[in-house]
């Protein structure tokens, strides 16, 4: 970007202005980086030469060796998973054309740690060639393959100021950039770093102040929101005009932001350890069940809050609209308490593929592109809140890769993580208990039916901002056959058979289910309307008026 500059000689100049992210690399802050990605920037994805591209991706803890923590995925699912990432989040639309060019923005992949590879210097380039021929080979077909550079990027962390790969690497960045401009009027440029100025010393302004800035760098009140639109999708600045709370406050650093974040959804050692014992509880209730109490958000941001009371709401509310916090209801304290689903731990137990029982019926969101883990908790965050809302008060059990949350006393949903067609999916398992050894044991309408009802607006709600994104409900074939296989969920609803290889199989199942479709009986072809006028819930008895 160019940024006005007065000349010695009174004319005025430019110079060439680059800001520069480190994203933070653990699981847990991906959520958080849809804030930074856009398309006109040029994205450095860094791994080590030195691990095997199918080893389990490493990262260290505080700077300690001994210390390793594991991802979840390999190491070249980890460079996938960030060209995705950015291919969803930060490729405008429009730029998928045919034209022989390069694409925006651009993706550059850097091997590091080259010196410490094994044997002569023609075995180390025969290594570097080998793991970009990997990476290469990996994305060979996707849509974001036309983005990535061919350079073979190879640093030397030891001597890096001697490294004639480190200085090619900069000398092509700075090409990159110079090659996609940003035009804007200079009053957006003069009220861009009049707003960061103030973000170097207050994380976020209200929207009053905002427009006093606006107007003193000549920007009406009426154009405001395409400036903060502009900064917003440049990760400038954040403003959600549309949410009740958030509309009246502006958040001019969003870095510090993600160091507030970081108190609450990584796990960090408390700096003050006198408190230590007092929180002992609060702490505990958090690592364990994921429960963050009122009490210890004060503590833990009890700096920010000295300076402005009012600012607990807000970050409050920040974290709702990243999906990384969910306030319980109905509980007996006076102090509120909150879900915190990233700070869950592991189950052993994962959601799998497999067959349905009678009890049990299963949605599956199958990607069509990928659909990326971070969607997973803010789904979460919503079915406890849709579950809330319909009156249940049934705790949920939570962990990191699963929810199961109980709905009165005769129903059970499940979701997590799945993997098909070795693109990540979800799964959502809806489950009747057994109460009785009498009547239907099928998953009933009144439950499945609002359930695939929430899962449409909400998937669709948290996709909104994902350019490329695709998936589709489909649900297992459950006709025995010796291939793993799905039917696209709508079509099984819309139609009473379905083709399935070289025969026809009936959908009546899923449809008494989704639909509230009596079976058939001889030539009947019956419905009958379920409106759910009213609720009455406790573990005794479910009264529901039809």
């Amino acid at each position: 970007m160019s940024k006005p500059n007065e000349k010695k000689s009174g004319e005025t100049g430019y110079k060439d202005m680059t800001y520069i992210w480190d994203f933070a690399g653990q699981q847990l802050y991906y959520i958080t980086h849809k804030i930074f990605l856009t398309s006109e920037v040029v994205y450095l994805i860094l791994f080590s030469l030195i691990e095997c591209m199918y080893a389990k991706g490493k990262r260290r803890i505080d700077g300690e060796e001994s210390d390793v923590m594991t991802y979840d995925m390999t190491n070249i699912e980890i460079i996938k998973y960030w060209m995705r990432m950015i291919y969803t989040y930060a490729i405008p639309v429009q730029t998928q054309d045919k034209q022989l060019r390069a694409k925006k923005p651009q993706i550059v992949v850097v091997g590091t740690h080259s010196e410490s590879l094994e044997g002569t210097s023609d075995d180390k380039k025969k290594q570097i060639k080998e793991q970009f021929k990997i990476i290469f080979k990996e994305i060979k077909g996707t849509p974001y393959e036309c983005h990535v550079v061919r350079e073979m990027y190879a640093i030397d962390n030891k001597f890096p100021l001697k490294s004639v790969m480190l200085k090619t690497l900069k000398q092509d960045v700075s090409g990159f950039l110079k090659a996609m401009p940003k035009t804007i009027p200079l009053k957006w440029l003069d009220f861009q770093s009049q707003i960061q100025e103030i973000g170097r010393k207050a994380i976020r302004m209200t929207y009053v102040k905002v427009c006093e800035v606006a107007t003193k760098c000549g920007i009406s009140v009426d154009n405001l929101i395409h400036t903060l639109n502009y900064l917003h999708d440049l990760g400038i600045i954040l403003y959600f005009e549309n949410n009740r709370i958030l509309k009246h406050t502006v958040i001019t650093n969003p870095r510090k932001l993600i160091e507030i974040f970081k108190k609450i959804i990584t796990v960090v050692e408390p700096n003050d350890s006198d408190k230590w014992p007092i929180m002992m509880t609060l702490w505990n209730k958090l690592d364990d069940e994921g429960i963050l109490e009122e009490d210890l958000v004060r503590h833990l941001w009890r700096d920010e809050l000295s300076q402005d009371e009012s600012s607990l709401e807000v970050f409050l509310e920040l974290l709702k609209q990243f999906g990384l916090l969910c306030e319980q209801k109905n509980v007996e304290s006076r102090q509120r308490s909150f879900f915190v689903p990233c700070r869950l731990k592991r189950s052993k137990e994962s959601l799998s593929i497999e067959p349905d029982t009678d009890e049990m019926v299963s949605i599956y969101m199958a990607s069509e592109d990928f659909i990326p883990d971070s969607i997973f908790h803010p789904l979460v965050v919503s079915l406890i809140r849709m579950v809330q809302d319909m009156g249940y008060t049934a705790k949920p059990e939570l962990f990191s890769n699963n929810a199961i949350i109980a709905l009165g006393c005769d129903h059970i949903l499940s979701l997590g993580p799945v993997v098909i067609n070795n693109k990540p999916s979800l799964k959502l398992e809806v489950l009747r208990k057994p109460i009785d050894q009498e009547g239907d044991t099928n998953p009933s309408p009144r439950v499945c039916m609002p359930v695939l009802d929430f899962l449409k607006k909400e998937m669709k709600l948290l996709t909104s901002g994902m350019k490329h994104t695709g998936y589709t409900f489909r649900v297992l074939c459950w006709k025995d056959s010796q291939e793993t296989h799905f039917h696209d969920l709508e079509e099984c609803l819309t139609n009473n058979n379905i083709p399935c290889g070289k025969r026809y199989i009936k959908t009546s199942k899923l449809q008494r289910m989704f639909k509230n479709k009596k079976l058939e009986t001889g030539n009947t072809d019956s419905t009958y309307p379920l409106t759910l006028i009213g609720f009455n819930y406790s573990c005794k008895s479910i009264d529901i008026v039809i």
